[in-house]
């Protein structure tokens, strides 16, 4: 038969006027937040491959009997960790968080937006668009800078009055109107 075991004491004291110093040496509790902490920080790929991990730790029925406490504190963790899974999927069934994944870039809530009304969003396009011609005009004046013209042209000036030429026409286009010749129109 072998001696009972002894259990290990949560702390151990020790004081300098005395000789006893309490010194936490386990702290159960902060291990659990710094568990869920590091659980919460995890991908879901990251958090399938610890569930199937467990999960094969608890089919070893040998490894499970050795254990203290028999797999309960791996069971609370898988628990814990479909519940994060649960938290992902419903996240991701959200539009808006989808288009973050995709986009790569995440949306954070301190982030204030100002908005603007109608017509500041009308003189503001206004605006714009006075830029923009501006900055066409601009570029035309270059182009226009770079030309240039070899040789003066001089104009020709036209023999006959604009009134002739439109008497001409107007004449023209009256004698094929009336013209006695309605063959041509068969």
């Amino acid at each position: 038969m072998s001696p009972p075991k002894k259990e290990v004491p949560k702390s151990i004291s020790y004081n300098k006027g005395s000789s006893s110093t309490q010194r936490s040496i386990f702290n159960t509790k902060a291990k659990n937040a710094n568990d869920i902490k590091e659980l919460t920080a995890c991908t879901p790929k990251e958090l399938r491959e610890k569930l199937d991990k467990n999960n094969k730790l608890l089919e070893n029925e040998d490894i499970i009997s050795k254990l203290p406490d028999k797999g309960q504190k791996l069971r609370e963790r898988n628990i814990l960790i479909n519940e994060l899974l649960e938290k992902h999927k419903s996240m991701l069934s959200n539009p808006i968080n989808e288009l973050e994944d995709l986009n790569g870039r995440y949306y954070s809530s301190s982030v204030k937006t100002n908005q603007i009304s109608i017509e500041e969003s009308i003189k503001l396009q206004k605006h714009q668009e006075k830029l923009r011609q501006k900055f066409q005009i601009h570029t035309l004046s270059e182009k226009f800078e770079q030309m240039t013209v070899d040789k003066k042209e001089t104009i020709r000036t036209i023999n006959h009055p604009i009134e002739e030429l439109e008497n001409y026409i107007s004449e023209e286009s009256y004698d094929s109107l009336n013209s006695d010749n309605d063959d041509d129109y068969l």
